[in-house]
């Protein structure tokens, strides 16, 4: 025989295992907008909800058992639940919809069992006893209370609007409180107990072993027989040839209710679901067959939540895509030379063809410095090489920072474009219309990023080659700074690949012979690939924050890939608990 304590044993496990398992449901957040969106939400919700209703149903096995009159319109769900009250609790008549907020009526001593967030916690609890119908579609969020001593203890009784409303929230409604229900009152007609809708509904009855009770109604005595007879058959061909049926002929409606003698059959059996024995057994039926349902419903989530981080994926590979070309496409420029502006390469040519520089350089020995001193002295001439040099620094700069920008622009629409294509990336990329361009600040940072790379190039050539460093130190004034230029240009518009191109192709004769008199080619060589790996570097860190514009939006919509295991963890926890 099992103790008390036994029997407890069990279920604080399963509630223990439900409620973490409700926690990761909640959790799931389906943030990123898909065409999917809804109906994924749509089914989290109710299984956090079904999940709500497990946990009660275990913790208040003896509750009063909430049965839910649902089903098509004009059924007489209304009119039933009138009739067994025995006085006008909801509205009736040929006006649809007729029910916006449900209600619920049970006896006057049961009544805090629904007063709380026991059950249907979204609803908020209103008692009165006239019909919430002037509440309008808003009104879905409410739930009417009505305490009755005419239905008997035990029992609660609920009027759902119907499930074919033309009232959207009130179909929604519907499928919360059949969700909610230990047992299924279901309403059809002679006119619609074959339609595909009807049917769904007691599929899903069937497949989730919920306690079901069927009503048909709205048929002429003469037709009774064959159409009941009908009905039954498709029950049966719908794995439901047990379900308890019940028939209301067409007859006059009065104040409301049926008429005495009408429907007493269901009556009699809903009175006798409000013994303990056999509400315990009816809702353990329906309790026992929502769980055996849970797996499959966590399982939809979690195939929910991989495609979302599929999606996910192919939103980041679009950026990464993007961005990594820009970077291709800057090393490229590099390696091909970007259009400088032609007057400063001119006077940059004539002033190294000009011979003045290497003559300084050949002179660069111990029976000529004097006379290199001499001209270091002459003020005009160094002043005319420094200003070109520095003409040369800022075409320089302003060439591979309009490059830069390009490429950044370039990317950022690419990235928009691709996005535009889905619902997930348009809808992140009109919450942000400026992230086809390149940011605000990008021109400012690549401007001051050339600068510094500029500096480090000067730095590379004054610390290069360390057997010429001494001839080095007496031309400084107009050597370094013309290796310098001379390199920036090379790599700017002649384009330089490194030591396998050679000098020739890079930099032209004149530059070629400037930069291997000053430097040595073997030096010049390490020189070059060195400051265009620092060039490109620091182009790929700007470049990294423009991409993080576009990773950040996807964060924040991503869901993480951990709550697919925590999912799974869930619900095969309640599954071992449940011995399966």
């Amino acid at each position: 025989m099992t103790t008390p304590d036994a029997a407890v044993e069990p279920a604080d496990a399963l509630v223990t295992a439900l409620t973490a398992l409700q926690h990761c449901v909640v959790a799931t957040a389906f943030d990123l907008v898909t065409a999917e969106q809804p109906d994924r939400r749509q089914l989290r919700d109710r299984v956090a909800g079904d999940i709500a209703g497990h946990i009660a149903r275990i913790r208040d096995i003896d509750a009063p058992l909430l049965v839910v009159l649902g089903g098509v319109t004009g059924a007489g769900k209304s009119t039933f639940l009138n009739t067994m009250v025995g006085r006008d609790v909801v509205a009736t008549g040929p006006v649809r919809p007729t029910t916006y907020a449900p209600t619920l009526v049970c006896h006057p001593t049961e009544a805090e069992w629904f007063t709380s967030d026991r059950v249907l916690t979204e609803l908020a609890r209103v008692e009165t006893d006239s019909d919430v119908r002037d509440v309008g579609p808003t009104g879905a969020a409410v739930l009417r209370l009505v305490r009755s001593g005419t239905v008997p203890p035990g029992l609660a009784l609920v009027d759902a609007p119907d499930v074919d409303s033309v009232a959207s929230a009130n179909r929604e409604l519907a499928d919360q409180l059949l969700d909610a229900a230990d047992l299924w009152l279901w309403f059809t007609t002679g006119g619609k107990y074959a339609d595909e809708e009807s049917m769904r509904y007691l599929r899903r009855a069937r497949a989730r072993r919920t306690a079901l009770g069927v009503v048909l109604t709205q048929v002429h005595r003469i037709d009774l027989p064959e159409v009941r007879a009908d009905f039954i058959g498709k029950l049966a061909d719908e794995g439901l040839p047990d379900a308890r049926l019940f028939t209301i002929h067409v007859t006059a409606i009065r104040a409301g209710r049926l008429p005495v003698g009408v429907g007493d059959e269901l009556r009699t059996w809903l009175r006798r679901l409000a013994d303990p024995e056999a509400r315990r057994a009816h809702r353990t039926q329906t309790l026992e067959g929502g769980l055996d349902a849970v797996p499959d419903d966590v399982g939809q989530l979690i195939d929910a939540v991989g495609d979302e981080l599929h999606q996910v994926r192919r939103l980041q590979v679009d950026v990464d895509h993007a961005y990594d070309g820009a970077e291709e496409e800057f090393a490229a420029s590099l390696d091909e030379g970007m259009p400088l502006r032609g007057e400063v390469v001119d006077r940059w040519d004539r002033f190294v063809g000009g011979s003045r520089v290497l003559k300084l350089t050949e002179a660069a020995t111990g029976q000529a410095r004097a006379w290199i001193r001499g001209l270091l002295a002459n003020a005009g001439l160094i002043g005319e090489e420094r200003r070109l040099e520095q003409q040369v620094r800022v075409a320089v700069a302003d060439t591979v920072t309009a490059t830069a920008g390009q490429l950044a622009d370039l990317a950022a629409t690419t990235v928009v474009d691709a996005w535009s294509a889905t619902p997930a990336g348009r809808s992140l990329t009109e919450r942000e219309p400026g992230l086809v361009y390149r940011s605000s600040e990008f021109d400012e940072r690549m401007a001051s990023a050339i600068r510094d790379w500029q500096q480090h190039v000067a730095t590379l050539v004054a610390s290069v080659g360390a057997e010429r460093r001494a001839q080095a130190r007496v031309v400084s004034g107009i050597v370094s700074l013309a290796a310098t230029s001379a390199i920036l240009l090379a790599m700017a518009h002649a384009g330089i690949t490194g030591a396998e191109a050679g000098i020739a192709a890079a930099a032209g004769a004149a530059n070629q012979g400037l930069l291997v008199k000053l430097l040595g080619e073997g030096n010049l060589r390490k020189l070059v690939a060195d400051a265009r790996a620092d060039l490109l570097q620091r182009f790929n860190d700007l470049l990294a924050d423009e991409r993080r514009r576009f990773v950040a939006m996807v964060a924040e919509v991503a869901p993480d890939p951990e709550h697919l295991d925590e999912l799974a963890d869930a619900g095969e926890a309640l599954m071992a608990v449940r011995g399966g």
